[in-house]
């Protein structure tokens, strides 16, 4: 015998669409004629979160890739996004003049394609704030979009029987794309060559930074991302030396610490919450002992090992000075990266 279970309220009319998280797959978001986007944890019989702000029924619901955000289009033409963490609305976009009856994540970039009753299929950038391309091609309604899992695609199934694969990359200002004109074709192909053109040159230099760690040669390794000043590929390793933060000593922590700084200058949250989560955990790990020992009397006679560290700890604390002086404005951020700021700041009251 099959065993059901029943999700109950708070949808208080008819479920028009959901979607499973791909991630965990343990998350389910639920999108009604209520106007409330309800999300669930599989197993579990109540609603975890109801979030409200559309006027209209909603017609299309998506997680991004991280099941952090999630996209609902309306009745309306609306999309909202929501920061699940924050329980908020971070986005509101218009430019739909009918039903946005389905939306859908690019697997790893910060955008979102959605397919309206308008005939249209927009892509979104979520950093931007607005649409930076329209696709037209459909006669009807678009019900149905994709993104391929390697995010070279979008394809479109609509009302008049026909199926459009497009790339997936796309331009970075917004325009129309007549379903004929080659050269906005030509010009699209160009922007995803680009762009994979951009992720191995990344790889490379991952790989080259990966000889130093493969000798445990962590100072090498910060040295070379040092000369390179690529942020992407900073973050890169700094989310693999969050998770082995045993392998940082005082001495690699001394030539990480600016690189850390200069990743706080970004305009990426992926950047700044990746620098403020190692830099916690640094914070506590080294803080007490370097705000400690600057405060401190210098020691009588020579220990040329004492002026070292010494000396480390005056290094480490002019740039642990220089974090706490961007964390007021990281605070007003608002979202994930508001909470990792404020973390941090506590940590520092805790050791200084």
């Amino acid at each position: 015998m099959t065993t059901k279970r029943a999700y109950k309220l708070p949808h208080s009319a008819s479920v028009n669409c959901l979607k499973i998280g791909r991630k965990s797959s343990r998350v389910l978001v639920t999108g009604g004629e209520d106007h409330k986007v309800n999300l669930w944890a599989i197993g579990k019989p109540n609603a975890i979160l109801s979030l409200s702000g559309h006027s209209s029924g909603i017609d299309s619901v998506s997680f991004d890739s991280s099941e952090v955000l999630v996209a609902a289009g309306a009745a309306s033409g609306t999309i909202k996004l929501w920061d699940l963490e924050e329980a908020k609305i971070v986005r509101t976009l218009t430019g739909h003049r009918s039903n946005c009856i389905s939306v859908d994540f690019h697997p790893f970039g910060e955008f979102f394609a959605s397919g309206s009753l308008d005939t249209n299929l927009k892509i979104w950038d979520i950093r931007k704030k607005g649409c930076i391309h329209t696709y037209k091609g459909h006669t009807r309604g678009v019900n149905a979009i994709r993104f391929t899992p390697d995010g070279r695609w979008v394809v479109s199934g609509g009302e008049d029987n026909s199926v459009k694969v497009r790339r997936g990359r796309l331009p970075s200002v917004e325009k129309e794309t007549p379903a004929s004109d080659e050269d906005a074709v030509a010009d699209v192909m160009e922007q995803h060559d680009q762009f994979v053109s951009s992720m191995y040159a990344r790889l490379a230099k991952l790989q080259v930074i990966r000889g130093s760690w493969d000798r445990r040669d962590i100072k090498g390794a910060i040295g070379i991302m040092e000369k390179m000043s690529d942020r992407h590929v900073l973050a890169d390793v700094v989310t693999i030396l969050t998770e082995k933060i045993d392998m940082v000593t005082l001495d690699v922590f001394t030539c990480l610490l600016p690189l850390l700084a200069g990743l706080l200058e970004s305009d990426m949250d992926r950047h700044l919450c990746i620098s403020l989560e190692i830099l916690l955990k640094l914070v506590r790990v080294f803080g007490s002992m370097i705000y400690s020992a600057v405060s401190a009397q210098t020691p009588v006679g020579v220990d040329i090992e004492a002026e070292q560290r010494l000396e480390r700890y005056s290094l480490c604390h002019t740039e642990l000075e220089k974090v706490k002086r961007c964390l007021p404005s990281l605070t007003r951020r608002g979202g994930s990266v508001a909470k990792s700021a404020h973390e941090l700041s506590l940590a520092f009251q805790a050791v200084s």
